[in-house]
């Protein structure tokens, strides 16, 4: 890159008459080869907040342009009734348990058949099974943070009825982000994976 420009003159040993010249003075720089380009830029991921079952909105732990955690409760559900059945199931499950130990002790002295043990064993795995049906069903009524995100606007209410058609809010997670752009086939030997980048936002 020519950086400074001198002219001076000598005298020819020919014809004794100045001559004219133009003489540059180099010097080493770094070359960067830029190219611009615009391109959107999108979330890294981004989800609607909608329930899986129908239910009236007991808590709403959701703070608009908040960031969650991933596992975080943002809404709970009307659960009042499953709660109680599994209550019940508990209470079952606990007088099995003391009948399979006492039945399985007859067994031993051949008080009872086999198939009387087997058949309260089978009475208790069914109800440990109801159970954990219904532990499920209750993990229904709460609805968690998928990932780590800024929530958007609320569009319900604590003490609202919500079914899975209702949308809730949104979730963004824009750490990291993504940048949509296309560049020029020619430039594609020039491009490596983890080459960095450099971006600026309108505004």
């Amino acid at each position: 890159n020519p950086a400074e420009q001198k002219k001076s003159s000598f005298t020819s040993k020919v014809s004794n008459t100045p001559v004219e010249i133009t003489a540059y003075i180099t010097k080493t720089e770094k070359w960067a080869d830029k190219l611009f380009i615009s391109g959107p830029v999108f979330a890294n991921e981004e989800v609607e907040i909608v329930p899986e079952i129908s239910g009236k909105i007991t808590s709403l732990y959701i703070n608009e342009g908040k960031e969650v955690s991933k596992g975080d409760l943002l809404v709970k559900i009307n659960d009042t009734d499953y709660q109680i059945q599994l209550k019940k199931l508990k209470i079952q499950e606990e007088l099995l348990i003391e009948k399979e130990i006492r039945m399985k002790k007859l067994l031993q002295m051949n008080g009872i058949s086999k198939e009387e043990y087997e058949n309260t064993l089978n009475q208790l795995n069914l109800i440990r099974s109801d159970i954990e049906l219904t532990k499920a069903q209750i993990i229904k009524h709460e609805i968690k943070a998928p990932f780590s995100g800024i929530i958007s606007f609320k569009s319900v209410s604590e003490g609202a009825y919500i079914s899975p058609a209702s949308k809730i809010a949104s979730i963004v997670q824009v750490d990291p982000i993504k940048i949509d752009f296309s560049i020029p086939g020619k430039y594609a030997n020039k491009l490596t994976i983890g080459q960095k980048i450099y971006f600026t936002i309108d505004g």
